[in-house]
């Protein structure tokens, strides 16, 4: 995150135009001493100026490329409306990697990051932290707390599971969102 603060924060400004009410980032005209010649510049303007800025990855976080790097579009828009890069992890709030709306973005620390989670793809049970345990034959229900996993017991039904670990995830200060499935 450090190299982040190389890039600075009057040099985005020229560079992006950020629309508040879709979250997205367009590029400006930038300026001639962007690029190493007037005719870079002219190509570059009149092929991307007024276009959107970045593209979306496999997680579909969409990412820009300046100065020869990539940046997360969610921390650029962060950055220039907060005038600063942000200290830490920015969080969807909603979950939806697509939406970088301010209203939707806030900084938060790795352990804040994961209690805002979805379901992870090769869940099987229908909850995060439950599993089955074939040996035993019973229900697992899990969480990480302070960095470390915690059992939550085995349970015979995978209901009683979930009702433990929601429980959990509620003490510990887990979003009401944690663990919805991608299609929720």
């Amino acid at each position: 995150m450090t190299d982040m603060l190389d890039l600075e924060i009057e040099y985005l400004k020229e560079c992006f135009v950020y629309e508040a009410s879709s979250g997205c980032l367009f590029w400006k005209q930038r300026p001639l001493h962007h690029f190493a010649s007037l005719n870079a510049c002219a190509v570059w303007n009149s092929k991307h100026a007024g276009a959107e800025a970045g593209s979306p990855n496999n997680k579909k976080y969409r990412s820009t490329k300046i100065k020869a790097r990539l940046y997360q579009n969610h921390r650029l828009v962060w950055a220039l409306v907060h005038g600063a890069w942000p200290a830490d992890q920015i969080d969807h709030i909603n979950g939806n990697p697509e939406d970088n709306r301010i209203e939707n973005l806030r900084v938060v620390s790795n352990a804040e990051n994961q209690r805002n989670r979805g379901q992870s793809r090769n869940n099987t049970s229908g909850t995060n932290g439950v599993y089955w345990h074939s040996r035993d034959r019973v229900w697992n229900a899990y969480i990480r707390e302070n960095g470390r996993q915690r059992s939550l017991g085995a349970f015979a039904s995978a209901a009683q599971a979930a009702i433990a670990r929601k429980a959990a995830e509620q003490r510990l200060g887990y979003t009401t969102r944690h663990g919805e499935s991608k299609s929720a």
